[in-house]
C-alpha cells in the first residue's frame, strides 16, 4: 500500500508541474504567440519581428520537448521504483522459501480473515445481516469481499487521488489504514498505534478519540467465557465514526456555510 501510494506521488508530482506550466499564461503561452495585436495585424512584419517569432516558436518547441522527455524520464524511475521493491521484497523472502511456508502464511491469511472475530464494526453488521438471511455466520464470504473492498480502495487512492504534498501522502495512508481497521474482522487496542502517529501530520484527530474509546473492547475479558457486549461496541463505534465523519465530511461544508 504504502509503495504504490508513494510512487503514485512521485508520477502526480511530475503530471502537476507540466499542467501547471501550461495553465499559466506567463509561463507558457506567451513563448508560444505574440499579442493579438501582432498576429491580427496585416501590416508585413519586419525582420526583427519575424526572428522573435522564429526565437519563441523555437523556444515553445524545445519547452514541449523537454517535458516530455521529463514526463518519460519518471515513468522510468516510477517503474524502476516498483521493480525494486519487488526484487527486495522476494530477495528478503527466499531463504524462507518453501512449499510448507506458502501454506502456511496462505492459512494463516485465511484465518485471520475468515475466522478470527474482536471489536469488529462493519463486519458485525454483515454479520447480523448473515444471519438473518441465512441463518448462520457467513464470515468465510464476508472476510474475502471486505478484504476485496480494502484493495480496491487502495488502488483507487493510489492512482485517482491527488497526493500533491508529504501530508496528502500521510493522509491518504492514514485513510487507508482506518478503512481497512473499519472493515476487518478484529481490531485490537494496540492496532490504532499507527493511526495515532499518522494523525499527528495530519489535520485529523478521530484516531485520537479512538485510542481513548477503544478501551471499552477490553470489557470483553470481564466476562467467564470473553464475550462481548455489543451494546459497548456500539457505543465505541458510534463515537469513532461521528467524529470521523464530522471531520472528513462535514467539518469543511459546515465552515463553507457559515462563511
Amino acid at each position: 500500500c504504502l509503495c504504490f501510494i508513494s510512487g503514485s506521488l512521485r508520477l502526480r508530482s511530475v503530471t502537476l508541474k507540466k499542467n501547471n506550466t501550461i495553465a499559466n499564461p506567463d509561463n507558457y503561452l506567451e513563448k508560444q504567440s505574440l499579442p493579438n495585436q501582432q498576429i491580427t495585424s496585416s501590416l508585413p512584419l519586419r525582420n526583427d519581428e519575424q526572428d522573435v517569432i522564429s526565437n519563441k516558436s523555437e523556444k515553445s518547441y524545445n519547452l514541449d520537448s523537454s517535458t516530455s522527455t521529463s514526463l518519460s524520464v519518471r515513468m522510468t524511475k516510477l517503474l524502476s521504483f516498483y521493480v525494486i521493491v519487488v526484487i527486495t521484497t522476494i530477495l528478503l523472502f527466499l531463504p524462507f522459501y518453501s512449499s510448507e511456508f506458502i501454506t502456511n502464511y496462505t492459512e494463516t491469511v485465511g484465518l485471520w480473515f475468515q475466522n478470527f472475530e474482536f471489536n469488529a464494526s462493519l463486519y458485525y453488521i454483515a454479520r447480523e445481516i448473515g444471519y438473518l438471511f441465512r441463518g448462520w455466520n457467513e464470515i468465510a464470504i464476508i472476510g474475502k469481499l471486505l478484504s476485496g473492498a480494502v484493495i480496491l480502495l487502495v488502488f483507487i487512492i493510489t492512482f485517482f487521488r491527488k497526493n500533491k504534498s508529504m501530508v496528502e501522502l500521510i493522509t491518504a495512508m492514514l485513510l487507508v489504514l482506518s478503512f481497512y481497521y473499519f472493515t476487518t474482522t478484529t481490531v485490537h487496542p494496540w492496532y490504532i498505534a499507527t493511526l495515532v502517529l499518522l494523525s499527528v501530520f495530519t489535520k485529523y484527530r478521530f484516531p485520537l478519540v479512538w485510542s481513548f474509546v477503544i478501551v471499552l473492547s477490553y470489557l470483553a475479558y470481564a466476562n467467564n467465557d470473553s464475550a462481548e457486549n455489543l451494546w459497548i461496541i456500539s457505543l465505541e463505534y458510534l463515537i469513532v465514526y461521528g467524529v470521523f465523519i464530522w471531520e472528513v465530511f462535514l467539518k469543511k461544508t459546515f465552515r463553507l456555510c457559515t462563511k
